[in-house]
């Protein structure tokens, strides 16, 4: 995704489902838990045929918070709850199809508004996010989304979250393609590290920008 700063690091290794699982024994074993909170940013696809189906086997009764992509089916769905997942965060980050192209996200208004409805019949929690102030982006659609919204009353609302400039990102690597420029670190970093600007652009995680859209600095910073 446009804005993500994680993708540099999303190369890792997947743990071997029968290995996690007698993990969880231990714990189980030692602590006495039951609800457990993944670390993983996103839940490997390979474990929808074999981390998930083993866990709803044998039914062990643990419980599951997962972060996972938006665009799975509704098999998939039913398999998180077999297996215990009770809380997911998904990257579904917007209703507007347009803003989801923009920010390249692959999926579309239709397949997050499935996702929501499908987690809600199999009494899944959903914690998800709706990004605002994507350079590029027609406003219009936010306020369609949000009339959107009110026809689905039904199902979990969304946070509201502002667009931020990280590095790795692809609007950070670059940023004239999206209209980005004046890149700096976000103006608190320098009250916390009293270093040169230079020093600091190239320690900081957050950046401040200048963005076409808005012509000039977006409304929020």
């Amino acid at each position: 995704c446009t804005f993500c700063g994680l993708h540099e690091n999303m190369q890792y290794r997947i743990r071997d489902a029968g290995e996690v699982i007698a993990e969880l024994k231990r714990l189980h074993n030692r602590y006495g838990v039951r609800r457990f909170f993944a670390t993983d940013l996103i839940m490997p696809q390979s474990y929808y045929k074999t981390f998930l189906p083993r866990l709803a086997e044998e039914k062990i009764g643990y419980e599951f918070y997962y972060e996972l992509k938006g665009n799975i089916t509704k098999a998939q769905m039913n398999l998180l709850k077999a297996a215990g997942v009770r809380l997911v965060q998904p990257g579904l980050e917007s209703l507007s199809t347009a803003i989801l192209k923009l920010i390249r996200k692959g999926t579309n208004a239709a397949q997050n508004v499935e996702f929501l409805k499908w987690a809600k019949e199999a009494d899944i929690e959903v914690s998800w996010n709706i990004i605002v102030g994507v350079p590029g982006e027609n406003p219009e659609e936010n306020e369609s989304a949000a009339r959107r919204i009110k026809a689905l009353w039904h199902l979990p609302p969304p946070f509201i979250v502002e667009f931020e400039l990280t590095r790795f990102s692809p609007a950070f690597t670059n940023p004239a393609e999206f209209g980005i420029s004046k890149i700096a670190p976000v103006g608190l970093y320098y009250a916390v590290f009293p270093i040169s600007s230079s020093l600091l652009s190239d320690l900081v995680y957050r950046f401040e920008y200048e963005s076409e859209s808005f012509g000039g600095r977006p409304p929020w910073m």
